[in-house]
């Protein structure tokens, strides 16, 4: 993810709030560099380095909800995308996009504010780690440990763990994730209430992640790898595969409910990958070999456009005048 300085972050803004809310449609000084566009209620994108020749760009996009908020990164490239007059749809990774916390970055740092909820607490240790098993390590990012058992009694019982993510709406794009550890055995849930505590040692229940219709508590489908090793894997739901559903609100549960061997599993990374949803709000910032421009999700009136423009200048005036 961008990181944007708070102490230079705000006066980058004013410069580029000006520039694109100075001229009603695309912002002149911006044309040269990229363009940020609401193309049919989805995100249009030009992102290219000068207009004199279409050359490779190292690009970002990222989506400000609102004033003060943190950036939530939505995609980025080193290949120049669209041109002058020209946008071209973007895709990325709408979890992200819609602050779910995919990678769990953010719910490891500060799980009381995490997007996630724990339905089930497990074993009763943490539900985002950074290190559990050697062959399972992510570099020091956090991931997501369903069964909460995290140590050397991994393997031992434990009552059922399940994580859920927040409710959202299927569009009919692959979801993949990465997983390590153990699969469990070979029962698979039907529904949320079958995540329930283990009886039997190395039997009952599979260990994995099921798409949950948020109405009925019913599982539309659960994937979990093959075969138990500590590398990580890809699972996930094909486009197919997820296609008779979409539009159906859901939520993905991480679940665990085996213990014995290989009685564990981590998971990261989520990602349903699709055209990107214009916001309607907020602040879209695109940056292009370095230079930060700022695009207006909600396109104020005129009116709004000129004031907000003169007293964005007097607070650079203010700001100059005082050093």
């Amino acid at each position: 993810m961008n990181v944007f300085s708070r102490h230079n972050r705000r006066w980058r803004w004013v410069v580029g709030l000006v520039l694109a809310l100075s001229l009603p449609g695309s912002p002149a000084a911006a044309e040269n560099v990229g363009l940020v566009t609401n193309v049919d209620g989805k995100v249009g994108l030009s992102a290219y380095a000068w207009a004199d020749g279409v050359q490779d760009a190292d690009w970002s996009l990222s989506w400000v909800p609102s004033a003060g908020a943190e950036p939530v990164l939505i995609t980025s490239g080193t290949t120049a995308v669209g041109g002058p007059g020209a946008t071209a749809a973007v895709t990325g990774n709408l979890f992200e996009f819609w602050g779910m916390d995919p990678s769990f970055e953010r719910s490891g740092a500060n799980p009381g504010a995490s997007p996630w909820t724990v339905v089930k607490t497990g074993d009763g240790g943490s539900a985002f780690v950074t290190d559990y098993e050697s062959g399972a390590s992510r570099g020091g990012e956090y991931f997501a440990n369903p069964a909460q058992n995290h140590g050397s009694n991994r393997d031992s019982y434990h009552p059922a763990g399940l994580i859920r993510s927040q409710v959202f709406t299927l569009t009919g794009d692959a979801i993949t994730y990465l997983i390590a550890g153990g699969c469990g055995g070979n029962v698979i849930p039907t529904h949320e209430d079958d995540i329930v505590d283990p009886t039997t040692m190395n039997a009952g229940l599979m260990m994995g992640v099921a798409l949950r219709d948020a109405k009925t508590g019913d599982y539309l489908c659960v994937a979990r790898r093959e075969g138990a090793e500590s590398n990580w894997v890809t699972c996930g739901f094909t486009g197919d595969t997820l296609a008779e559903f979409v539009g159906r609100d859901v939520t993905l549960d991480i679940f665990d409910c085996y213990y014995g061997g290989w009685a564990w599993m981590v998971v990261d990374d989520f990602q349903m990958v699709g055209d990107l949803p214009w916001a309607g709000s907020g602040i879209y910032v695109l940056t292009v070999n370095g230079q930060e421009f700022a695009f207006p999700a909600a396109v104020p009136e005129p009116a709004t456009m000129t004031l907000l423009a003169m007293g964005l200048a007097a607070m650079m005036g203010k700001r100059r005048n005082g050093r």
